[in-house]
């Protein structure tokens, strides 16, 4: 089949990852890598393609989760102050792997943070969570380190931030996937 043939695929694809965004807050890429790698894309193009859509579809997907107060524009802004910066440095590293690396790596942090998120959440850890949240240069270092996973691997951070807003910070699930969206729009802050 040529490359030519692929593109109703591909778009069909694409339509499933914008549902996966607008449903959960996160799925751009990565639920677009691994289908584009499954469709034969080789690794850095599925790593990479997917990205320039992450701040529209952000934007778009964030739109509800304001609009009903559950999106958490202050940390939303925290968040982009610390992983933007480490954005930058792991788009840098990613020179030094192939597209290969890093669509293995991509999978497997995918696996464990999704094994992560079944696991519930006790109210310990929610209230734990509670007092991490006065802490803005904790959310700022945190999101630093996210940052460098965002661009080494050239994805939009929904599918890390959103369990680190869960599980470190102590949000309820639909505050996490607002407050992502947000942060991955790069829209401006009000308020934690």
């Amino acid at each position: 089949m040529t490359h030519l043939a692929w593109w109703p695929f591909i778009v069909l694809a694409g339509a499933g990852v914008g549902v996966c965004t607008g449903l959960f807050g996160v799925g751009g890429s990565s639920v677009a890598t691994p289908v584009l790698a499954l469709l034969g894309a080789p690794g850095l193009i599925a790593v990479a393609s997917p990205l320039p859509a992450t701040i529209p579809s952000a934007a778009v997907g964030a739109i509800p989760y304001v609009r009903s107060r559950e999106a958490r524009t202050h940390a939303a802004a925290w968040s982009v102050l610390g992983g933007v910066p480490g954005t930058v440095a792991g788009a840098l590293l990613s020179r030094l792997a192939g597209g290969p690396v890093l669509l293995l790596v991509s999978g497997l942090v995918l696996v464990v943070v999704g094994l992560r998120v079944i696991l519930p959440v006790d109210e310990k850890a929610l209230e734990k969570g509670a007092e991490r949240r006065r802490h803005r240069a904790l959310l700022v270092a945190t999101m630093v380190l996210v940052g460098v996973f965002t661009g080494l691997l050239a994805n939009g951070g929904g599918f890390l931030i959103v369990p680190l807003y869960l599980l470190v910070f102590g949000l309820q699930i639909r505050q996490a996937v607002g407050t992502s969206c947000w942060s991955s729009s790069c829209w401006p802050s009000r308020r934690w």
